[in-house]
């Protein structure tokens, strides 16, 4: 009889079921993951908006009201002019307004927001 160096066919697929398996059972985990880690990136986002907006209205010495509604995020001065608008695809806000005075202190320093239809909370002080 002579001698193989390959695989069997019974060996290569007990090696594909046994793969098979293993992704389905890792795989929800993985998407999963990247749906947090997207999230997290909009928080980040979220967080420089506001940091970068109270360093603005000190260094200017104006007022800005940061309001949110759905996914998007608009940056305005004391007379309503927007300076800023900024869009989210993994967040949505209740409406909420945050005021940041010419001193560039805030009023409110929770942020709320939905990801996967539950409510969490953001520190943006």
């Amino acid at each position: 009889m002579k001698q193989s160096s390959g695989f069997t066919l019974i060996e290569l697929l007990v090696s594909v079921s046994v793969l098979a398996v293993l992704l389905t059972l890792a795989a929800p985990k993985l998407v999963g993951t990247y749906s947090r880690i997207r999230v997290m990136a909009e928080e980040k986002k979220l967080r420089e908006l506001v940091n970068g907006i109270t360093i603005k209205a000190f260094c200017t010495g104006t007022g800005f009201y940061f309001k949110t509604i759905d996914n998007t995020a608009t940056i305005l001065t004391t007379s309503n002019k927007i300076e800023k608008r900024v869009y989210f695809s993994h967040i949505y806000f209740p409406t909420q307004n945050l005021y940041i005075n010419r001193n560039g202190f805030l009023r409110k320093e929770v942020y709320y927001y939905k990801w996967n239809g539950t409510k969490h909370r953001l520190d943006v002080e």
